[in-house]
């Protein structure tokens, strides 16, 4: 009994535990934006939004790993009304274009009067989102207060300052041009590496065109000191990131060498491996692909066997760029090792192209398919895999007919169910044409098979068809003669798709004059039946079949006839003029 007690009370614990974790999360208020805007000005609290897209994975982290955090979720329940909107349906789509949502996650605040005061964006660790929603609630450090301030004409140190710090926040395009601004009002001041202007400038120097730069660059020894030599590395490197990418743009090999050497000068613990990626950067941005794929082996090497996404990058661009079968094979092994490191849709999906453009056609196959589930669990757009499976189910044979009917749902979007079904129906036809060639009646009993799974309600009509296309393929006439006989002995007449498909057969193929006449009433009960079947193509066929039976009279006729249709319609008509002059002679 105690340790059932025992056991009871554990339970209820990690129930109670669960609940409580549960209730930690953020809570988003469930509405639309208008009413969202009510429920702030009823509890007097500003709003926080996160403007997210349904694919976008640092938004999905940021829901499981920073809004359930205890002190995050309590920090945003207590001061705003917290509301979610996917940019890309709905409130969001409008939100989105109104307050330039340009990537995601983008975090918005608003005032209780719906008036958007600051913003921010991407994956932001517990501590810095917290501070972020702080800064927001301060007009001190609201970018858009701050930025009316500034647009009103104040140009205080204080202000700028408060507004390029804001504007870096806030992931703002103009945060270089405030800084830049802020910097050069103090040139040559004593406080120009005060903790606080360091901090300015730690954010700002990776743009290596602007005051930040070059006061770092200038005082490195400095912000090492006071930031660690990792830090402020990290933001030298950047800046030389971006100095070689423009480099390239314009093919300057100058500026190209000045950032390789800048490189040795002051990261030179870095060097090793910040060299060889600043010139597959200058390749790529050159889009010099040869050069690119030539030094990837030993960039891939040195820096990117444990970075999933590094290494689909150039993965990818091997894909795109590269011809050589080895340097195939290469990105093949990095894409490999990608998905070892984060199995998700994106490295496979760059997995199966290099596999297909390596026309390793099984291995590619196999890998689509366990694509097309990564982009179904992960809910990101599968077209270009479905794309890739359709164009890949040809070269699969009777396995990729079966995948695309038995998935037809999943095609059906992309393509139509008549698209679907029409190349189904290709296939199939081509197969059981590729069996009679080969005269394979297993291969011929496997793809009817098929369409009888399928395709059940079809099998009256079909079933005849295959029958005959396999026969004619491996023109085996004689059987062919005798199937047809026996279908359409005073039955079956009123199809009169095949019974035309077969007379254009006998009158191609078969000599025994009986057959003929057989295909000659087959033609006059097509003329007679069936009005929209009266083009050059029928009654040349017809007037041939006379020709060849004897009767010339009436092939001369209908020769004649079939000119006046062909000319009508545009036809190439030299068949019938040669009949004409045989008929003639």
């Amino acid at each position: 009994m105690k340790q059932l007690l025992f056991y009871v009370s554990v339970l209820a614990i990690v129930f109670l535990g669960a609940n409580n974790l549960k209730a930690q999360n953020i809570n988003f208020f469930q509405g639309n934006w208008k009413q969202a805007q009510l429920e702030s000005q009823k509890q007097n609290k500003p709003i926080f939004m996160d403007a997210y897209a349904s694919w976008c994975e640092p938004c999905k982290r940021m829901d499981r790993e920073i809004f359930s955090k205890p002190e995050v979720a309590k920090f945003f329940n207590d001061n705003f009304v917290n509301v979610k909107f996917d940019m890309e349906k709905g409130d969001g789509l409008a939100l989105a274009k109104t307050h330039q949502v340009k990537f995601y996650p983008t975090y918005l605040f608003f005032s209780t009067e719906g008036i958007l005061v600051h913003r921010g964006g991407g994956y932001i660790e517990a501590g810095d989102f917290i501070t972020l929603g702080s800064n927001s609630l301060n007009e001190n450090t609201q970018y858009y207060t701050l930025k009316n301030t500034y647009d009103y004409g104040t140009r205080t140190p204080d202000l700028l300052y408060k507004f390029a710090m804001a504007a870096v926040e806030a992931s703002m395009g103009d945060a270089g041009t405030i800084s830049e601004e802020y910097l050069q009002g103090l040139a040559g001041s004593k406080k120009l590496l005060s903790t606080e202007n360091m901090k300015l400038i730690m954010q700002v120097a990776q743009d290596f065109n602007n005051t930040a730069f070059d006061i770092m660059s200038q005082n490195t020894a400095k912000f090492v000191e006071t930031f660690g030599a990792e830090k402020v590395h990290t933001v030298l490197g950047n800046a030389m990131r971006q100095k070689v990418a423009e480099a390239g743009k314009k093919g300057n090999t100058t500026a190209m060498d000045e950032a390789l050497k800048f490189v040795d000068a002051n990261m030179s613990d870095k060097a090793r491996r910040l060299k060889p990626e600043l010139s597959m950067i200058y390749f790529e941005a050159n889009k010099d692909w040869a050069a690119y794929c030539n030094a990837a082996p030993d960039y891939v090497t040195l820096n990117l066997m444990d970075d999933a996404v590094g290494l689909n990058n150039v993965a990818w661009n091997f894909f795109e760029h590269a011809t050589d079968a080895e340097q195939l094979e290469d990105a093949i092994k990095w894409s490999k090792r990608s998905i070892s490191l984060s199995n998700k849709y994106y490295n496979n999906d760059t997995y199966t192209n290099l596999l297909y453009k390596a026309k390793q056609y099984n291995e590619a196959w196999a890998a689509a398919k366990i694509t097309l589930e990564k982009a179904e669990k992960e809910q990101v757009d599968s077209k270009e895999t479905l794309n890739l499976l359709f164009k890949m189910a040809p070269d699969m044979k009777s396995e990729g007919i079966e995948y695309l009917l038995a998935n037809k749902a999943k095609f059906v979007d992309a393509y139509g169910e008549k698209e679907i079904d029409k190349k189904c129906h290709d296939l199939i036809n081509a197969s059981i044409a590729k069996a009679g060639e080969n005269k394979d009646q297993a291969m011929y009993n496997e793809y009817v098979g098929i369409a009888r799974r399928y395709y059940p309600g079809e099998q009256t009509k079909m079933e005849p068809r295959y029958q005959l296309l396999y026969l004619s393929a491996g023109k085996d006439w004689n059987a062919y003669v005798d199937y047809t006989a026996n279908y359409f002995n005073g039955q079956n007449m009123d199809d009169i798709d095949l019974l035309l498909e077969a007379s254009n057969v006998y009158n191609n193929y078969v000599s025994g004059k009986l057959d003929l006449y057989r295909a000659k009433r087959w033609a006059e009960h097509i003329l007679s039946n069936a009005k929209d079947k009266k083009n050059y193509t029928t009654v040349s066929m017809y007037a041939s079949l006379l020709y060849k039976i004897g009767d010339t009279l009436n092939s001369e006729k209908y020769a004649n006839e079939a000119i006046s249709i062909g000319q009508a319609e545009g036809k190439d008509i030299t068949e019938m003029q040669k009949l004409l002059e045989k008929l003639k002679k």
